[in-house]
């Protein structure tokens, strides 16, 4: 009987355990009990994603991403939107279940792959994947515009595109605009004049004396406010002539006339340069891009900042979009005299020459538009002035700096005492980062002119004879090239080659000088100065390290994207203009352009260095 209730017993015990309502352990003979062992946890279930249909959309459009998630056991705790391909686009967030972006400018289709990562409340994650196709759409959003020739103008007709929106831009008094202000010399523009509306009309002396005509009138030089003559809206401040032309004479056989802030071009011209559309509001040729902006290019008069900005800079990620993150530069034009030239620093990857960029990866901090580093991207040039003088200049800053402090010597001994970033007139180092010799008291604007025994007068720089005597020289082609020292440091020349020993005259001093309100103006030639300080390319390595720069920087070979703006469609006489002067100022080796302002860049580094333009051929390979 005790063996049955035992094993009976246990029987019921075992059948207990394994139902799992009680854990009970019972053996041979002592009946003892050890911890109970516990469940396995419940098994947690990821979630689900949607990371939304596919889609196909249209290039510069805005492209929503609608995703979703859901957990069964659970809650989401996070998103997180990627791209995994594509042209790299900037998303508006990442941490929602919905985010967009811009679709970029597309000279073929595109794929662009987004992946929703969504992660519940216990950390499982789960995936999911749309794709996004780009048709490009070539071809300009705004119908194309060519000025009226002067054979057909009339004040109420064939209206430039630009004009009614003149109030965007043109908010000073004062300010003026030619539209177009490039034409060929058979065609009109109309003149805009800000100014307070208190008459119907002003008389402007740059109109009376310039060398225009007017269709139909004889008097040039009146402009009105009173909803005649091409003004639109009466009494809004904008005076405004249209149909006026430049005299054919004033070409005097030449390919173009610059006068005031227009440029006409010889009819000879026309034909001879093209511009293809490869995207929306995007032609291409071997000298540059030609992009349409829209508003946004009213910019230009009221914060060109907003344009050149790294962090808004709508040209700059159309050009990364259509020929990928190649670019060393880019140099932005407007298609209207707005301003001179600038520059902006991106990044500074060139060590042993004084760059101290404040960010890392030797950065200016910016948050570029697309999201991108773009380490490759040196700097933006802007180039206010369709003659684009200043553009030597403005790539000497890109390349030079000057950053490079007390050098040869401390505070008013540097080379670049004067402002710190332009090379001081009282050096013998000649480049276009050094201005004409300045009045060694006044200082800049002052210029020294040297007048000759015929009364001539000339600006000057400063220079070393063979006698080692130092003198003032006029202005010629020799002081627009990179001196040896400036083009060691560009990466042009081993220091090895650089054997000139430079100096810098400390407290200048002339003689059989005569002081003007405007120039300082002398008949001798003759420099001294309280100190000669000289310096050697030796004495540069020994302060600032020996240069290095990253492989991906070619300065023999510089790779510049031409970014040509406007509102609407270029016309063709603009087309033909800044493809001309980009063109020479790349290719040509003389001292001189037949078109540009400047020095052409192969002139001024001694045939060193090229740079490449042609936007056509980036596009097609990319």
């Amino acid at each position: 009987m005790t063996w049955i209730r035992f094993r009976t017993q246990e029987m019921r015990l075992t059948f207990i355990i394994s139902v799992g309502a009680v854990v009970v352990s019972c053996g041979g003979g002592g009946g003892t009990s050890s911890a109970p062992e516990l469940p396995p946890p419940p098994v947690n279930v990821a979630p689900i994603v949607e990371a939304g249909s596919d889609l196909t959309v249209g290039e510069q459009t805005k492209v929503d991403l609608i995703g979703s998630a859901s957990d069964s056991d659970g809650t989401i705790s996070t998103y997180n939107w990627t791209q995994t391909s594509g042209i790299a686009v900037k998303l508006s967030g990442t941490d929602t279940a919905e985010t967009s972006f811009d679709a970029p400018a597309a000279s073929k289709q595109n794929i662009l792959t987004f992946q929703l990562t969504a992660t519940d409340n216990n950390g499982a994650a789960t995936t999911d994947t749309v794709n996004v196709t780009v048709n490009s759409n070539p071809g300009s959003v705004l119908e194309k515009w060519e000025p009226s020739l002067i054979s057909e103008c009339t004040t109420d007709s064939n209206i430039s595109p630009v004009l009614p929106l003149a109030q965007n831009f043109m908010t000073q008094d004062g300010q003026r605009v030619m539209e177009p202000s490039i034409i060929f010399i058979d065609q009109t523009f109309t003149f805009l004049l800000k100014a307070a509306p208190d008459a119907p009309s002003l008389s402007v002396d740059l109109l009376k004396f310039g060398g225009y005509g007017v269709v139909g009138v004889d008097d040039v030089s009146l402009v009105f406010d009173d909803g005649t003559h091409g003004d639109l809206v009466a009494g809004d401040g904008i005076f405004t002539r249209s149909c006026l032309y430049v005299l054919e004479e004033s070409l005097a056989g030449n390919d173009f006339v610059h006068s005031s802030n227009l440029w006409a071009l010889s009819t000879a011209l026309r034909g001879t340069e093209t511009a293809d559309y490869i995207a929306q509001g995007v032609r291409v040729n071997d000298a540059g891009f030609f992009i349409e902006l829209g508003d946004e290019y009213s910019n230009r008069l009221t914060n060109n900042w907003r344009l050149l900005n790294p962090e808004y800079c709508q040209a700059c990620l159309r050009a990364w979009q259509l020929a990928g993150d190649i670019f060393d530069f880019f140099a932005m034009s407007t298609r209207d005299p707005v301003g001179g030239a600038g520059y902006v620093r991106v990044h500074d990857n060139i060590l042993g020459t004084g760059f101290n960029p404040p960010c890392e990866p030797r950065s200016y901090c910016y948050s570029i538009i697309d999201g991108q580093e773009h380490q490759k991207l040196t700097g933006i040039i802007w180039m206010g002035w369709p003659g684009i003088g200043g553009l030597n200049h403005e790539l000497g800053h890109g390349f030079l700096g000057v950053e490079t402090r007390n050098f040869p010597a401390d505070g008013a001994r540097a080379w670049n005492a004067g402002d710190l970033f332009h090379l001081d007139s009282d050096i013998t180092v000649t480049g276009e980062l050094a201005g004409p010799f300045w009045d060694p008291v006044r200082g800049w604007p002052h210029a020294v002119q040297l007048e000759n025994e015929a009364g001539e007068r000339f600006e000057t720089y400063l220079t070393e004879d063979v006698d080692g005597i130092f003198r003032l020289k006029a202005l010629d082609d020799n002081n627009r090239i990179w001196d040896d020292i400036l083009l060691y440091m560009m990466g042009l020349l081993p220091p090895e080659d650089v054997t000139k020993t430079y100096y810098k005259l400390f407290n200048p001093r002339l003689s059989d000088c005569i002081t003007e309100e405007l120039n300082t103006v002398c008949t001798n030639d003759l420099v001294t100065a309280e100190e000669l300080i000289p310096f050697t390319v030796t004495d540069f390595i020994a302060q600032f390290g020996t240069r290095s720069v990253p492989p991906y920087l070619d300065p023999k070979r510089i790779q510049m994207g031409v970014l040509n703006i406007s509102d609407r469609p270029h016309t063709e006489a603009e087309i033909v203009w800044l493809t001309k002067t980009y063109r020479e100022f790349v290719t040509s080796s003389e001292a001189v352009g037949q078109f540009i302002d400047g020095t052409p860049w192969s002139w001024a580094t001694k045939g060193l260095s090229t740079i490449e333009i042609n936007a056509a051929l980036h596009t097609s390979s990319n």
